[in-house]
């Protein structure tokens, strides 16, 4: 059984008075919240079981993509990735490394790079880097805004690396976008 609790007033503590109850938040808009207050979240998650692979030194898009439309253009973007990966070594020594980026639309506001040296006594071993990005931007716009992020193989190396790879039959990687005004 539900319960419900309906009052119209609450008296104050010291019963010089009462609080109205109705209509508290009407009126209330973006602009009447504080500084700092978080106004939207969005989330996307990989959808393979497999992950993304990327044996090219061409900027490839992982399957992490969110749309949004900002409530102000002071709005600040809080961007997240978080993935794991598997740098693959294919047998043979060498550098094997990941470049990764993130787009706001066609313009890139964040780019970094894992290199790893597979030195021959490593010829069969592949290494497992969780990556880990928090970005803040400031696209100062109410228009639709587009996110995404990319990867590509690091320029220097003969090998490939996956982004959200198989971890007990699911894929693991995702793209949170909190906006804070």
């Amino acid at each position: 059984m539900a319960s419900k609790i309906k009052v119209d007033q609450i008296q104050t503590a010291d019963g010089s008075g009462t609080i109205a109850l109705q209509n508290q938040l009407s009126g209330m808009t973006y602009a009447s919240l504080p500084t700092g207050s978080m106004v939207s979240y969005h989330s996307s998650v990989l959808a393979t079981t497999n992950g993304v692979t990327f044996n090219s030194g061409d900027y490839a898009d992982s399957g992490l993509s969110i749309t949004l439309t900002p409530k102000s253009t002071s709005s600040k973007f809080e961007i997240i990735i978080h993935g794991a990966t598997e740098m693959n070594n294919n047998n043979s020594p060498g550098h094997s490394g990941q470049d990764h980026r993130i787009l706001r639309d066609s313009t890139m506001i964040v780019a970094g790079r894992w290199n790893e040296y597979m030195n021959p006594s490593w010829a069969s071993s592949d290494f497992y880097p969780w990556l880990n990005i928090v970005h803040i931007d400031s696209p100062n716009t109410t228009s639709s805004v587009t996110y995404k992020f990319q990867g590509r193989k690091y320029s220097g190396s003969n090998n490939s690396w996956k982004f959200g790879m198989n971890t007990g039959g699911t894929a693991f990687a995702h793209m949170i976008i909190k906006e804070i005004l």
